[in-house]
């Protein structure tokens, strides 16, 4: 992971990156459980802001009656990410957002600037 995190910081540097958009929660949530893929998202957002570099996490949308991510997921994530990419609108709409996001910042891009848990 470390190796995989120092080249990230180093090509986000040579290139001028603010920081990444990370989609891998949809390829790996049907074989990795939700916590270990929070924790995953988790140490990428932790050693991308040590850089002062951003994550913006893509969210993916409900596939029938299976839920890739859950509210819990989205209130564990909005620990350490605060931006979010997502087609999906029902964590951001009532009766989930209820001043949870003051800000959406285009389509589909939401910056957490206000949780209650």
């Amino acid at each position: 992971m470390a190796a995989l995190m120092s080249k990230l910081i180093q090509t986000a540097n040579k290139y001028r990156f603010d920081g990444y958009v990370i989609e891998i929660w949809s390829q790996l949530a049907s074989i990795v459980e939700s916590e270990a893929l929070v924790k995953l998202i988790k140490t990428i957002a932790d050693s991308l802001a040590l850089e002062q570099l951003q994550m913006i996490l893509v969210i993916p949308p409900k596939r029938g009656k299976e839920e890739l991510f859950t509210e819990k997921t989205l209130q564990c994530s909005t620990r350490f990410c605060y931006w979010f990419l997502s087609d999906d609108l029902r964590f951001f709409q009532p009766p989930y957002a209820r001043s949870q996001f003051s800000v959406t910042v285009g389509r589909g891009l939401y910056k957490v600037t206000n949780w209650r848990y």
